[in-house]
């Protein structure tokens, strides 16, 4: 059902659930088939606002240009409203540095594909050359969670939703969370009791709003590394490849994807391997084949004028109109968490309700640039080993690997807009904010849910991984019945 927040029914709620994205609504529907009820708290109304999104206003220090209200939204279905539905599981490797293997989600990969409507089966991984394999992606629609779930929740007996109604304050002491304060767009403030409180906020208001809270309340979430370690995964377009060996081009790509417009996608990952051999991060290679004789020649003009016996070749077979394709390749990898990569709160800035604007601190630097080129330098010599074609890298990934600037060359986005870390989980408290079940270090009846948990990124999108994540946790909480009657 839906409800005004100061009209409440109940008071009694198992869980309280502040943030409707596809975490929170996750969990929500997941806990609701086994008649646990919950309170799911939406600052953002059914549909956008400027009010409600005006919220999410914050600053970026870095030598990349990133705005944090535009890569995320604050309404039902948060930032589902808006993503591009890709998706793939994270591998062992990725999840390396969880606390938690690969066998533990599993489990939930299939009500995740679900949810998100693709296929369970994800083809398996090929090999493309000794350091890459041809990895897989399915495409969601993509779900829209506020189309979708809306009107389950409307009819649902065990799920209560409010909307346009802000957290502002989580009070508690001695490790325990007793209440928290909510807000109304015309700063009413109402004071909710509680058993069991999750935070499902975002990958940037998680740390935000944590930060604000162990502020307010110096013994609450007492010496939790909260905010740093934030992640994202670059996008830099590195380099263009064209190809004119017709016969190998077809073994290659029989495995391939292909566009709608017909042209074959690949998408590369460079093998674990390759990645402690070079001392660089996971990464996806992405690139798409497509016929286009303009592109063709000024590609050619480049090659003639750094190898003109290659490019006199290049030219007679476009002369004699024989199959070539080219590409552009782009780069989405995975960055290292780092200190200086962070949250924090911006004290000069408030929002309407007196909270601190976040301050995100992001740097693509040295390290994130090498994993970039070296990945192409390998690329490159498996085209000239296996006389598929040439591969042409951009400049700007220069050898000194000196840090990414505002004029990084290239094209394309410069970010995947996935906000990743700020509360890791880990197996302690000294360098992470949430245990391998999701609960806050030191406090007995709170958890943290979504992309902030994770301590790696991994270079995959992250949606599919943290609905896996909700559906853990709610499993965690049935099995758990016996703790859900002690906090009672």
């Amino acid at each position: 059902m839906i409800s005004e927040i100061n009209r409440l029914d109940r008071k009694d709620f198992d869980f309280v659930i502040v943030g409707a994205g596809p975490a929170g609504i996750t969990l929500a529907l997941d806990l609701e088939k086994y008649g646990i009820n919950s309170l799911l708290i939406e600052g953002g109304s059914v549909d956008y606002s400027t009010e409600s999104q005006a919220l999410y206003n914050g600053k970026v220090n870095g030598n990349l240009n990133y705005d944090i209200k535009h890569s995320r939204l604050r309404y039902f279905g948060g930032s589902t409203n808006h993503w591009g539905g890709m998706c793939r599981p994270l591998s062992e490797s990725e999840l390396a540095e969880f606390p938690l293997d690969k066998k533990d989600l599993d489990p939930f990969l299939s009500e995740a594909c679900r949810i998100l409507e693709i296929d369970e089966k994800f083809n398996k991984d090929l090999n493309f050359s000794k350091y890459f394999d041809i990895i897989h992606f399915q495409q969601s629609p993509p779900v829209r969670f506020n189309k979708k779930y809306l009107q389950a929740i409307k009819k649902s007996d065990f799920i209560t939703l409010v909307l346009n109604s802000n957290l502002v304050a989580i009070n508690g002491q001695e490790g325990r969370i007793n209440d928290i304060e909510v807000a109304d767009y015309k700063k009413n403030i109402y004071r909710l009791k509680l058993k069991n409180l999750i935070l499902a906020t975002g990958g940037i208001e998680n740390s935000r709003i944590l930060l604000w809270n162990q502020y307010r309340n110096k013994s609450l979430f007492k010496d939790l590394k909260i905010g740093g370690g934030w992640m994202e995964h670059p996008h830099f377009s590195t380099g263009e490849i064209i190809i004119d060996n017709d016969e190998k081009l077809k073994k290659i790509l029989k495995s391939s994807e292909r566009t709608e417009s017909g042209a074959y996608k690949i998408f590369l990952q460079p093998t674990d391997e390759f990645m402690k051999k070079r001392g660089i991060n996971n990464a996806g290679i992405r690139f798409e084949l497509y016929k286009s004789k303009n592109k063709l020649k000024r590609v050619i003009n480049d090659i003639l004028c750094i190898n003109k016996d290659y490019g006199d070749v290049l030219l007679k077979k476009l002369t004699n109109k024989n199959l070539m394709c080219s590409a552009n390749v782009t780069i989405a990898w995975e960055q290292f968490p780092q200190v200086r990569n962070n949250i924090k709160l911006d004290f000069a800035k408030k929002d309407k309700f007196g909270i601190p604007s976040p301050i995100l601190n992001w740097r693509v630097n040295k390290y994130d640039k090498k994993t970039a080129l070296e990945c192409m330098r390998e690329l490159s010599k498996v085209f000239i080993d296996n006389n598929l074609g040439r591969v042409g890298i951009y400049e700007y990934l220069s050898e000194d690997y000196s840090e990414l600037d505002e004029d990084y060359g290239g094209g394309c986005c410069i970010s995947g807009g996935h906000h990743l870390g700020g509360t890791p989980m880990s197996r302690d408290k000294s360098s992470g904010v949430v245990d391998r079940d999701l609960k806050v270090f030191g406090v007995d009846n709170m958890w943290v849910l979504g992309s902030s948990v994770f301590p790696r990124g991994g270079h995959v999108n992250p949606t599919l991984s943290i609905i896996q994540l909700s559906l853990r946790l709610g499993k965690f909480f049935r099995e758990g019945a016996s703790m859900i009657k002690k906090v009672t």
